[in-house]
């Protein structure tokens, strides 16, 4: 779980800024040092320009050097001047934790990365910045809950191990948020249970698979 702090994308975002005076501090000692370089030749430039990435996953987002590390910030921009997408990199791979705004500035997708691949908790949020999906990854694959909300109340569940579905998988009534399905997975096909409730919790339908085939079960006839 993320904590969250609502941030007005009209202005830089707190993953990567300075202050006004610090910002004028470095533009001053990036002068003098260009300044310097220029006239002894081989030496390398102090600092850089953001840089606008052309090609692959990163296409389109301006990427600026982070003093005193070896991580880039990098940042898509809507046409209106506000921050769509920021997150940071590692040469040319997704690092760390990446945000995705709406038009109206909230937060709508968090992910995490590690050497350019998924892991841990990615969080999707609506427009009520209110969390409708929780996903769990494992290098770069679905691993571990898959939950879906509605009003903050689960309507969906599943496991995944290694992109796979596994286990019980569980659906609610989005109106009344009770049981309404449990199908049992194993490497991804149908094994075991299929079951299907009414409103009251009773069991409506019941089939039992093995190997994503259907093998016996029907409907169940309510008691009298």
């Amino acid at each position: 779980m993320f904590n969250f702090v609502y941030t007005n994308t009209k202005s830089i975002h707190p993953m990567f800024k300075f202050s006004l005076t610090n910002l004028s501090i470095l533009l001053t000692m990036s002068i003098m040092t260009l300044s310097i370089s220029s006239c002894k030749e081989g030496e390398k430039k102090a600092a850089e320009a953001p840089v606008e990435e052309k090609k692959g996953e990163l296409a389109g987002m301006v990427k600026e050097t982070i003093p005193g590390s070896v991580l880039q910030y990098a940042r898509q921009m809507t046409p209106h001047g506000t921050i769509q997408i920021e997150g940071f990199v590692d040469g040319d791979k997704k690092v760390g934790q990446w945000i995705e705004y709406t038009q109206e500035g909230d937060i709508a997708l968090v992910n995490n990365y590690v050497n350019g691949l998924l892991e841990g908790t990615a969080i999707r949020m609506t427009y009520r910045n209110q969390v409708d999906l929780r996903v769990n990854y494992k290098q770069g694959m679905m691993d571990g809950s898959w939950t879906a909300y509605k009003f903050g109340k689960v309507i969906e569940q599943r496991f995944y191990k290694a992109d796979k579905l596994e286990g019980v998988a569980q659906t609610y009534d989005e109106r009344t948020f009770k049981l309404k399905q449990e199908v049992v997975y194993k490497d991804g096909v149908l094994d075991g249970y299929f079951r299907y409730y009414d409103e009251e919790g009773n069991k409506t339908l019941e089939y039992q698979y093995k190997n994503g085939e259907k093998v016996s079960g029907g409907i169940i006839e309510p008691k009298k």
